[in-house]
């Protein structure tokens, strides 16, 4: 999946690429290649959503992969600008596909493929 990435003044724009998404029971892990390769996991608490990033040592809280400026605040903090803009761009591309049928069994997508 492949998808346009830009800064927030539109002054640089990369193209990025999920090059493995895995789902199971409780979680969601892929790795994107943008500006860098970013191994990501996303599972679900009492508490909400979170995304965990093992190769960085980061991690934060994420919300409904809709609520994109709220996400993308959350990820540039931990990850700096380019990699929090590639991933929240990910995180869109992801709750928007069709191919991931059954990924409402971590609470991330409905039956209907919308959001929770």
């Amino acid at each position: 999946m492949t998808f346009e990435c830009r800064t927030k003044n539109s002054n640089e724009k990369w193209t990025a690429q999920i090059v493995f998404l895995k789902k199971s029971h409780a979680s969601l892990e892929f790795i994107v290649e943008g500006k860098s390769i970013i191994h990501c996991i996303i599972g679900k608490t009492y508490r909400g959503r979170f995304g965990c990033f093992p190769d960085l040592n980061v991690g934060c809280h994420l919300v409904d992969f809709h609520n994109r400026y709220w996400n993308l605040e959350k990820l540039i903090s931990i990850l700096g600008e380019f990699d929090g803009i590639t991933i929240e761009n990910a995180l869109f591309m992801i709750s928007k596909s069709k191919a991931l049928v059954n990924i409402n069994s971590i609470g991330l997508l409905d039956s209907n493929y919308n959001y929770l």
